[in-house]
């Protein structure tokens, strides 16, 4: 099936299409099967150059897209931070606000607090502080009032 060296594109067999492809650059002058030849090997090149290039670039946009990540992890942790912290300071100054309102009442209602009454205010809770100033007023005497008996 070569004796007029060609191979019909009918013919199946494994192989038959890469021996056909060689077959006809051999037909080629010698200067044109070195100019398919250099062109083959710049196709290669090329090829080379451009999964380097891939690589590199594939790389690079990693390493630019986890700086861009981690300044944005850190920028909303931040965020967050200062948002807990002032949501955390507004409810300490409201329960110092509280505490300290709470105590003048106290000193005005029932005079100048023993050290007891003044550690328990200090340690209380908000809800406690708030318990305690709605009872105020309706309150017989300061041990009473912070539930507690003989101090």
């Amino acid at each position: 099936f070569l004796k007029n060296e060609e191979i019909k594109e009918s013919f199946t067999a494994k192989g038959l299409q890469e021996a056909s492809e060689k077959l006809s650059i051999m037909k080629l002058p010698e200067e044109e099967q070195k100019a398919y030849e250099h062109y083959k090997d710049d196709l290669h090149y090329q090829a080379s150059m451009f999964e380097s290039s891939y690589g590199d670039g594939y790389y690079e946009g990693q390493v630019t897209g986890m700086e861009k990540g981690m300044e944005k992890g850190i920028e909303k942790g931040m965020e967050k931070g200062v948002e807990i912290g002032m949501e955390k300071g507004v409810v300490k100054g409201r329960v110092e606000g509280e505490l300290k309102l709470l105590k003048k009442l106290l000193e005005h209602r029932f005079g100048a607090l023993p050290a007891w009454a003044t550690e328990k205010l200090s340690n209380a809770s908000e809800q406690e502080l708030e318990t305690w100033g709605e009872a105020i007023l309706t309150a017989p005497t300061l041990e009473a009032l912070l539930n507690t008996e003989n101090q």
